[in-house]
């Protein structure tokens, strides 16, 4: 499996040093590099749900910790310390 090191690293490798005179010429020998390049990306069907899925174990790890969360008398409150409490700058 490739990395994403490993793929910058063939993709240079694989090119002439660019023109520095003009930057359109630098773009088009890149260009012309990456062609040549084939990519396979993986697109698992649980993609969609891996932010939910990261939430959900933060939150079940965080449970017992009252300064991470923000209540919503503290919110209704005053926002902007219950943002600054969110931020790690105390406030309540």
């Amino acid at each position: 499996m490739l990395t994403l090191h490993d793929v910058d690293r063939a993709v240079n490798l694989s090119l002439p040093p660019p023109n520095q005179s003009t930057p359109i010429q630098c773009t088009q020998g890149r260009a012309e590099g990456l062609a040549k390049l084939k990519l396979r990306i993986e697109d698992p069907p649980t993609r969609k749900f891996m932010v939910f899925v990261g939430g959900a174990v933060l939150a079940d790890i965080m449970k017992d910790r009252n300064d991470f969360w923000v209540t919503k008398e503290e919110w209704e409150e005053d926002p902007h310390r219950a943002l600054k409490k969110c931020a790690g700058g105390g406030g309540g």
